[in-house]
């Protein structure tokens, strides 16, 4: 077992039901804390998504459990085009509640995530999303250094997280959009 670097996925038409289309971290080693770094997913459309379970409902996702730490991280030109059940973002770093219950196989909290960029993203407005979640669950697990950039929703470019529907958590620094 080693560290998770330098992956790139582009080129793909993703239809999800009742799975994650785009999804980093979650499992680690607790004896043995890894880095994820340095990921980067482009050109992507996500035709539809559903999700009901909230632990996994991202379309994009980065979820830093088991003593991971994720780092450099991009999301570029990502289309999706239909969400029934889920939300368009969810980023979490640390141990909720729901994972200590439902996940076995997270028994850390994660170390966070820093260096996010959410570039040309564009939700199309189809079906009923949660709003996403951009968020740190307690000290030591902070999400650190995010960008979004041209985040488009039904057409519009978003200028602001409220705008956008974001809920920012706790232990989030340097988020800006633009």
């Amino acid at each position: 077992p080693a560290d998770t670097f330098d992956i790139k996925v582009s080129n793909l038409t993703i239809w999800n039901d009742v799975a994650h289309p785009l999804f980093v971290g979650h499992f680690g080693d607790v004896d043995a804390p890894r880095t994820i770094r340095d990921v980067t997913f482009e050109k992507i459309d996500i035709v539809n998504f559903d999700e009901d379970d909230p632990m996994w409902d991202g379309a994009i996702a980065i979820y830093s459990g088991n003593g991971t730490v994720t780092k450099n991280v991009t999301f570029s030109d990502i289309n999706v085009h239909r969400i029934e059940e889920g939300r368009l973002f969810n980023i979490v770093a640390g141990q909720t509640k729901l994972t200590i219950a439902s996940a076995q196989a997270n028994k850390l909290p994660g170390r966070g995530i820093e260096g996010l960029t959410l570039r040309n993203i564009s939700f199309a407005g189809n079906g009923m999303p949660h709003n996403s979640i951009i968020s740190g669950m307690q000290a030591g697990t902070e999400v650190k250094n995010v960008r979004i950039e041209n985040l488009r929703i039904r057409g519009r470019r978003m200028k602001s997280v409220d705008e956008a529907g974001i809920d920012v958590g706790p232990w989030v620094s340097d988020l800006t959009i633009q």
